[in-house]
């Protein structure tokens, strides 16, 4: 059927790798027909990630199964960052991300118009208020714990944007007086502590080798400076999810990115640390798609654009935030 041929795009563009799958527009097409992966070094500039994701859009359209180029309608693309009518800020985790028009530059690195632009971690949130563990759950609280630290609220089945988009970009939370001028000066107090590049950094230094942090939490046991690391970072995240958990007062909050593959230590700590604060603990689980939620998410982003014109202007206003609007989990 020809239906069944049309596909959207979707790229999940990271700080430490790109992502790009192919998607059918069926509604009941939850899982990505061809997809491709790559990692980034820390050294990666904005032109790399543009670079890569051409290359590897080039490989998805050349597989027989996502019917080429032709067959792409749009473009979801999930980034890091503030993201304002397409446009990126407060991203310093990519060398030239600050201050790109992402949805201009990848139409120009794929040759493709119409393509849709918001921040990661509120992706990754909207893909699980839709197909994973925060359907029906009011309200509900996605934490993304990798290269960067952000959070995304989920009320009514609607990603909250803020009234900048700026929502749950916790990475910027202070953790003592000394930080009240931190995001003048560009700084992220708490990412720059408890994100996953301070991790590597970190351990780095202390094992005279390059480490990633997920191996950090598995080998912790066999290194006392690595037990403290971790120790402490996990106590460091604990409060000020507890602090999160007070204000929102979520039914259930989930967790994702890097660090969640060593799940089981995180799990563990966050969870006596909601028990023990929190006046009415919410349920903790990990991800539906611990792999991809932010790419699962630039789809369904890309696919609402092609579901109706009312659809379409959702779309257009949930990325423009301006406005203060939110994303719909329930419009297609």
């Amino acid at each position: 059927m020809a239906h069944d041929a049309e596909r959207v795009l979707a790229i999940d563009a990271g700080g430490t790798k790109v992502a790009v799958a192919s998607f059918s527009l069926l509604p009941a097409a939850r899982d990505p027909i061809v997809r491709r992966r790559r990692d980034l070094p820390a050294s990666a500039t904005a032109r790399d990630v543009l670079h890569l994701i051409g290359e590897l859009a080039a490989e998805v359209f050349a597989d027989a199964d996502s019917g080429g180029r032709m067959a792409h309608r749009s473009v979801g693309v999930a980034c890091p960052g503030v993201i304002t009518a397409g446009r990126a800020s407060h991203a310093p985790n990519i060398a030239g991300w600050e201050g790109l028009q992402v949805d201009t530059a990848v139409a120009a690195a794929l040759g493709m118009p119409q393509v849709y632009v918001a921040q990661d971690g509120k992706l990754a949130a909207l893909a699980e208020a839709r197909w994973g563990e925060l359907q029906g759950v009011n309200p509900g609280l996605y934490v993304n714990l990798g290269t960067g630290l952000a959070a995304a609220v989920v009320v009514d089945g609607n990603v909250v944007a803020g009234a900048h988009g700026a929502s749950g970009e916790i990475g910027y939370n202070v953790v003592d007086a000394a930080d009240r001028v931190a995001a003048a000066a560009g700084v992220a107090p708490l990412e720059a502590l408890a994100g996953g590049r301070s991790i590597e950094q970190r351990s780095t230094r202390l094992l005279s080798r390059d480490t990633v942090a997920a191996e950090v939490f598995a080998i912790r046991g066999d290194h006392a400076g690595l037990s403290q690391l971790v120790d402490d970072t996990l106590d460091l995240i604990g409060m000020h999810l507890v602090n999160a958990a007070i204000l929102i007062d979520p039914q259930r909050i989930v967790l994702g990115g890097g660090l969640l593959k060593a799940g089981d230590v995180v799990i563990r700590v966050l969870r006596s640390w909601l028990d023990a604060a929190v006046p009415f603990p919410p349920e903790l689980r990990l991800s539906a798609f611990p792999d991809d939620a932010p790419l699962r998410g630039a789809a369904i982003l890309a696919l609402d654009s092609e579901a109706s014109i009312a659809a379409r202007a959702t779309v257009t206003r949930g990325i423009d935030h301006s406005a203060g609007l939110n994303w719909s989990a329930s419009d297609v």
